[in-house]
């Protein structure tokens, strides 16, 4: 296999005269009995440990329950290198593989988020013939779903029916959430309408990830629409609910909406993040409500530095100088780092409202902070800045 025959180096096969001659009894046996689910009380140490032994004496490996076994155990801890070496190391030897360990292997994969390497498994060769499980499939569709891969997931659900293969409400759920990520709302939106023909019920997450699909493809209106249709179904809203509605208003501006759902949250027993608070911040800051957003943000259980800059921003744009500096030096006693956008708020503030040397002092500050001024996130014009300070020299 390609990729075992890359990565063989790295791992030399053992040899099994010299672990017999050692007087060992099966020791892969033993440690995949380390490794086993039902092994209760062992430490990690001694897991690590059984691994190495695993993998040093895998000449002892001889069923194919045995390799499907240890490659499950390398996927368990995130080594889907060994398990692919093993995978090909029962090749070598004619015991297959088989569908157990192809699924083992394939799942190790999608669960280290090496899609590419998941996917040049499942169309190996030897692979044509074997019939992977639901564990499997769903295993890649997670991996495809984190790598926003949403054309091969869409690829694996065909694939997977065509084979007769039913799959379930949590594998649908990845499919959708995939075209999520990919702004492609309309096909999660498709796919959603589906669920009802192939006898399944939306759950929270499957509502979830379509609101989450509408906010990216700011459809607010219709993730609105979809968070009615969710309490229609007798669903409860959560938090994650909660956050996906309000973050999509935000995106379209819907201020008014994101305020409302944040009073729902009250009735709903739910206690939005900080998150959810910055959504609704943002929305009154892009409608130019700044005194709402003020307001809004003096209500705010905890703060973050979004929540800072947008207030910052808010108070500039109202044109109360002392506001910002009062949010800054707020910052400094909560020992939070001052970022691009709340110095230029500040700044701006200053030199707008005529305050040249409070202006000038603020850039003097800014120009002792050198990695501020060195980091490539850097939003101020630091060949402008020079300019007006010489302004306010003037002035």
């Amino acid at each position: 296999m390609r990729n075992a025959v890359a990565l063989r180096h790295r791992f030399p096969r053992p040899d099994k005269k010299a672990l017999s001659d050692s007087g060992a009894w099966n020791p892969a046996l033993s440690a995949l009995a380390l490794l086993s689910r039902k092994a209760l009380g062992v430490s990690p140490p001694k897991r690590q440990e059984a691994l190495q032994q695993l993998w040093a004496s895998q000449a002892f490996l001889e069923t194919k329950k045995h390799f499907a076994q240890a490659i499950h155990a390398f996927g368990r801890h995130r080594r889907w290198q060994e398990g692919n070496l093993l995978l090909a190391e029962m090749s070598r030897r004619h015991l297959g593989p088989c569908k157990y360990s192809f699924s083992a292997a394939i799942s190790a994969c999608a669960a280290a988020t090496t899609w590419e390497t998941a996917m040049l498994l499942m169309f190996e060769p030897s692979a044509g013939s074997i019939e992977l499980d639901l564990i499997a499939i769903s295993s890649l569709l997670s991996a495809c779903e984190k790598a926003s891969r949403w054309l091969e997931a869409l690829q694996l659900c065909a694939d997977a029916e065509r084979q007769g293969m039913e799959l379930d409400l949590v594998a649908l759920n990845t499919v959708i959430s995939s075209c999520g990520k990919a702004f492609a709302w309309t096909l999660a939106l498709a796919l959603l309408a589906q669920l009802e023909p192939k006898r399944f019920s939306p759950n929270l997450v499957t509502y979830s990830s379509c609101i989450s699909a509408c906010e990216r493809g700011q459809q607010w209106p219709r993730a609105l629409h979809l968070l009615g249709d969710a309490q229609g179904q007798g669903l409860q809203p959560d938090g994650i609910l909660l956050g996906a509605s309000i973050s999509a208003c935000e995106k379209g501006r819907g201020w008014a909406q994101a305020l409302h759902l944040l009073q729902e949250a009250r009735e709903w027993k739910l206690f939005p993040d900080t998150t959810s608070y910055n959504a609704a911040l943002t929305a009154l800051s892009k409608s130019h409500l700044w005194e709402e957003a003020l307001h809004l943000f003096q209500q705010m259980p905890n703060l973050d530095a979004i929540s800072w800059d947008v207030a910052c921003e808010a108070a500039q744009l109202r044109h109360q100088w002392r506001q910002v500096l009062s949010l800054l030096t707020e910052m400094d006693k909560q020992l939070l780092p001052r970022s691009d956008f709340s110095y230029l708020s500040a700044l701006t503030a200053c030199i707008s409202s005529e305050h040249w040397q409070r202006a000038l002092l603020l850039w003097e500050t800014l120009e002792g902070a050198t990695d501020f001024l060195e980091s490539d996130d850097n939003a101020i014009d630091t060949e402008c800045c020079p300019a007006q300070r010489g302004t306010c020299k003037g002035r």
